[in-house]
C-alpha cells in the first residue's frame, strides 16, 4: 500500500481530472508522456527500451481489455517492473 500511495502522490492533482486520471494505453502521445514524465523524471529510468518494456508489461498486467487505466495503477505497475519502489518513497 506503500507504494500505491507513493504513486498516488506522484500523479499530483491531475488525479482529480477526469481526463488525467486515467491513461490511454492506445495514445502513442500518452505513451511518451508517462515515459518522460514518470518514468524519466520521477524514477530516473533514462533507458528509452526499458522503460517502454516497463509500459507494455504495465499494461499487459492491467489488461488491454480495460479502456479506463487508472494512472496511480498504472504508475504502480511500473515502478514494481523496473524495481524503483524506493526511488518513489524517497
Amino acid at each position: 500500500m506503500a507504494l500505491l500511495d507513493a504513486c498516488v502522490k506522484a500523479c499530483g492533482p491531475s488525479i482529480y481530472k477526469s481526463d488525467s486520471a486515467t491513461v490511454a494505453a492506445s495514445d502513442k502521445s500518452e505513451i511518451e508522456r508517462v515515459r518522460t514524465s514518470f518514468i524519466v523524471k520521477k524514477l530516473g529510468v533514462a533507458d528509452e527500451d526499458k522503460g517502454n518494456a516497463a509500459i507494455k508489461v504495465a499494461v499487459e498486467k492491467y489488461g488491454r481489455a480495460v479502456r479506463a487505466k487508472h494512472r496511480p495503477v498504472v504508475y504502480y505497475l511500473i515502478a514494481k517492473e523496473l524495481r524503483k519502489a524506493a526511488a518513489l518513497k524517497a
